[in-house]
């Protein structure tokens, strides 16, 4: 199974992949390789490689977003998982100590990629949280945009209950760790949704 859209589709199709082994279809999934870490223990009967990885022998391929219609799904049998991905267990509770107990925390991403044409449509100017970050200081704020320019970084490190973490930081699987442990998600991103 292949991607060939972006990482928000990719992680909302990925729930499709597991309904191949209840058709005993043995699965190689190749991820893109920011999604790796997240993925490397997505199913126990999945083998999960990067997209640069050498591809191991196989009988036939297909992109995810097809996957829908090759299992034949309609809504009467569309699969409904309350959960398909999870965080690292262990990263989930380092973060959960790290983080207030006392108050609301919050997540927010006001931009996507900014290599997708289509980020200029859905980008929120950040200056517009301000309101939100003045108005509530008893909320800790998480920055979980991505590709963020040096001047929104200055301009939200002049509030002290926002949180902003460097690229290197918050990786998909760093990412995820945090948000099992937020209250609320605000995004223009799928990849994060």
């Amino acid at each position: 199974i292949f991607n060939e859209m972006g990482l928000g589709d990719e992680i909302h199709f990925s729930m499709f992949v597991p309904e191949l082994i209840k058709k005993n279809i043995n699965v190689i999934f190749q991820v893109s390789n920011p999604l790796y870490e997240l993925y490397k223990n997505f199913h126990s009967k999945i083998k999960v490689i990067k997209q640069n990885d050498l591809l191991p022998k196989f009988d036939f391929s297909i992109s995810i977003m097809s996957l829908p219609y090759y299992l034949d799904l309609d809504k009467n049998n569309f699969p409904r998982p309350k959960k398909f991905l999870f965080a690292d267990k262990k990263k989930v509770s380092l973060c959960n100590n790290k983080l207030s107990k006392s108050k609301l925390k919050i997540g927010f991403v006001y931009s996507g990629s900014n290599k997708n044409p289509s980020n200029k449509f859905r980008e929120i100017n950040i200056k517009k949280f301000s309101k939100l970050f003045t108005k509530n200081e008893d909320c800790d704020f998480f920055n979980l945009s991505n590709d963020n320019s040096t001047e929104d970084i200055a301009y939200l490190k002049n509030f002290k209950n926002v949180y902003v973490y460097s690229k290197n930081e918050m990786n998909f699987e760093n990412t995820a760790s945090l948000c099992m442990n937020l209250n609320l998600v605000i995004t223009v991103d799928t990849s994060i949704a």
